[in-house]
């Protein structure tokens, strides 16, 4: 008898084993590494490290705040102080040096995020009162307090009397005040007038001092340690994502955890605003490496896609230190570029539904003229997030300007010039000083305006470009450029209109090149004719041609002469100081002041010269486009003495032909590496100086550079 289940192939006495129908597993191999605990180990090494970095974070910023001391004062008087007092008059400086400030009848004291002691102390250095109050003079303290007209029924927390002669006042604040590391303290006074002085002045402040008793072990809060903590994460999240090797990862998070302890410990009264601020920006950085890298090896003419990511990687980590040398500094507290009160005027009127499209800026002498509104509709969706719209607008345009030297370096590579020449000009442009300078003075829409030519530019000197999406998203950038500032528009547009005139004489059998770009510039002004232009061109022109100041006086030889002294300083320090030049306006000093100029920005035209002899076709063309844009504005300002910052506009392109020179250099001549790295040298150290002394000390670095 035959089992039907066996077909007749075994005898019905046949029995199949146990295991039949199951996948037999093979033998793992000797020495052969098992799968899951490996994939584990993956997962908890990374996992405990990070976890372990918490402990080591407050540990640090424990040991910092015993050994950096006790007590931490803010001085009165310095442009920045706005963001611990409300309620005082503007600065002002005795003689003896010292800087302070009236108070007005409420005055506000007010601190967030320090250090949170249990026991803390208050001390007021008051440098003494107006002549017409008598001493002693009673001021009402209250503790978190922020109405001034609630404050008549509230019983004050004590009272100061106040002598006329400077004195150092002490307040021992309740247990637990600064538990959540805030202090707001209102003070309430009579006031009176000094005539001939109109204020009514209350009390003179000349500094603070928050402290706690020496000894004591203290901790910042739980939430200023919570964001340290992210921060070196984002990093680590960062430095992985460029395939750094563990030894980097293991001495970054260290360096980072001994550096914000050390920030903590140096100024506690910025340091957790500062952290939270540079944990946005490391998640800039983060979220900008996962979307270029590897996806910009397209764009690098490399061997390889292992070569092109390799380039990549080291481009991507210059331009993360770049953007970390302008935002570590650009989003410090108490730094306000010096044009941020305009900003923030124009964001607040555009967030309450106003959108300012007039104003009378210095670039077109103080006359009515048009102000594009392209920069405050890109920087609303991020300042609508936070009441202090002065950090977002920063590092806004610190970032993109960060970002601008990658787009420089893959601009390099396009041309021809091999990975060297992009890593120089890359690191020029970051280097420049001019390039701070602007960031400085707060020319957000300038910055963010040349950021978007070079993304532009990147856009023209691609082989091709397949599709609609590509055309569409240059289209688009196009039109932010137009939109966001007069000196931006006129000069990229008059850049792209000559690059197209040049390709439609030159080299008409590219027709689809040319006529794609010269659509979209058609298109684009069109568009920004009908939003924003159509009904201001004529009022635009009537500013212009009002304008009747010249650089400083009526006599065009002074003007040459102010126009040279103002090219030298535009490439400082490669160029000597050309302020003093001979006196008199006499037309025979002019040529030996030509040929200063010349002479000291030799270094400077060697590099615009080499970038038009190393390009060809159409990329030199569009080389040759900026060059003519940024001379015709030359002449404008020489006519009529409107800024459109052309100087800075052409920046990119020096720093281009600098790079690939001294990449020449150094294939012909071995010695040549040591005056590539003197130069980078000699920029680091003019910029990183004029940046230091600027946010840190207030320096204010001259505009010399901008104006033209």
């Amino acid at each position: 008898m035959k089992d039907p289940r066996t077909r007749g192939a075994y005898p019905w006495t046949y029995h199949p084993p146990r295991s039949a129908g199951r996948v037999a597993v093979p033998p793992r191999a000797a020495g052969e590494p098992r799968v899951w605990p490996a994939l584990a180990r993956q997962v908890w090494q990374p996992a405990l490290f990070i976890g372990l970095l918490l402990p080591l974070v407050v540990l640090a910023n424990l040991l910092s705040l015993r050994v950096a001391g006790y007590q931490y004062t803010a001085d009165i008087g310095y442009r920045a102080d706005r963001h611990f007092i409300d309620g005082f008059y503007k600065r002002e400086v005795d003689t003896q040096g010292i800087d302070y400030r009236w108070s007005t009848s409420h005055s506000r004291l007010h601190i967030a995020g320090f250090p949170a002691p249990d026991q803390a102390f208050l001390q007021l250095q008051i440098g003494g009162l107006p002549p017409t109050l008598t001493a002693p003079h009673p001021v009402a303290v209250h503790l978190n307090a922020d109405d001034p007209e609630a404050l008549a029924a509230q019983p004050p927390w004590t009272t100061l009397a106040l002598n006329a002669a400077p004195r150092r006042y002490t307040m021992l604040l309740p247990p637990g005040e600064l538990r959540d590391g805030n202090l707001s303290l209102m003070l309430h006074t009579e006031t009176a007038v000094v005539p001939p002085d109109r204020r009514d002045v209350g009390y003179r402040l000349d500094s603070f001092t928050v402290g706690w008793q020496p000894g004591a072990w203290v901790l910042p809060t739980a939430t200023a340690l919570l964001v340290q903590w992210l921060l070196i994460v984002a990093a680590l999240a960062s430095a992985w994502r460029l395939h750094l090797s563990r030894r980097v990862l293991v001495g970054l998070a260290l360096a980072l955890v001994a550096l914000l302890a050390a920030i903590t410990g140096y100024d506690p009264f910025v340091a957790a605003a500062w952290q939270g601020r540079l944990l946005v920006a490391s998640l800039a950085v983060l979220v900008l490496l996962v979307g270029l890298y590897p996806r910009l090896t397209r764009l690098l003419p490399a061997a390889d896609e292992t070569q092109a990511r390799a380039e990549l990687r080291i481009l991507l980590l210059l331009t993360v230190a770049m953007i970390g040398v302008r935002l570590v500094a650009g989003l410090f507290p108490t730094f306000d570029s010096h044009d941020w009160y305009i900003h923030e005027d124009r964001q607040y009127l555009f967030q309450q539904g106003n959108l300012l499209l007039f104003d009378k800026p210095a670039e077109f002498s103080k006359s009515l003229a048009i102000v594009p509104p392209a920069f405050y509709i890109l920087v609303a969706p991020f300042s609508t997030l936070t009441v202090d719209t002065v950090p977002t607008t920063q590092g806004l345009y610190g970032f993109l300007d960060g970002v601008s030297v990658l787009l420089l370096a893959l601009l390099v590579r396009q041309m021809g010039g091999s990975p060297r020449a992009a890593r120089l000009a890359l690191l020029l442009l970051g280097l420049f000083p001019i390039q701070y300078t602007a960031l400085w003075w707060g020319f957000g829409p300038q910055v963010i305006g040349q950021a978007l030519i070079l993304l532009v530019a990147v856009f023209v000197a691609a082989p091709n470009l397949r599709g609609r999406w590509p055309w569409l998203v240059a289209g688009v950038v196009f039109c932010m450029i137009i939109l966001t500032h007069n000196g931006v528009a006129l000069l990229g547009g008059f850049w792209l209109a000559g690059y197209v005139a040049l390709m439609w004489l030159l080299q008409r059998a590219q027709r689809p090149h040319w006529l794609g770009w010269g659509s979209v510039m058609v298109v684009v002004g069109l568009a920004a004719i009908v939003l924003l232009y159509i009904d201001v061109i004529a009022l635009q022109l009537q500013g212009v041609s009002s304008n009747d100041r010249l650089a400083f006086t009526d006599d065009d030889i002074f003007r040459v002469k102010w126009t040279l002294g103002t090219l030298c300083s535009s490439f400082t320090p490669f160029t000597p100081s050309c302020d003093q030049f001979i006196g008199g306006n006499d037309p025979a000093t002019i040529l030996p002041q030509i040929g200063i100029t010349l002479l000291s920005i030799t270094l400077p035209l060697a590099g615009v010269g080499y970038v038009v002899f190393h390009t060809h076709n159409r990329l030199r063309w569009l080389v040759l486009a900026w060059l003519a844009s940024a001379g015709l504005f030359f002449a404008v300002d020489m006519a009529f003495g409107l800024q459109v910052r052309y100087i800075y506009f052409l920046m990119p392109m020096l720093c281009a032909g600098l790079g690939l020179l001294l990449d020449q250099l150094q294939r012909r001549w071995r010695g040549a590496w040591l005056i590539s790295y003197s130069l980078l040298g000699l920029l680091a150290y003019a910029a990183l100086t004029l940046w230091y002394s600027g946010v840190v000390e207030a320096v204010k670095p001259s505009l010399r550079p901008l104006t033209h």
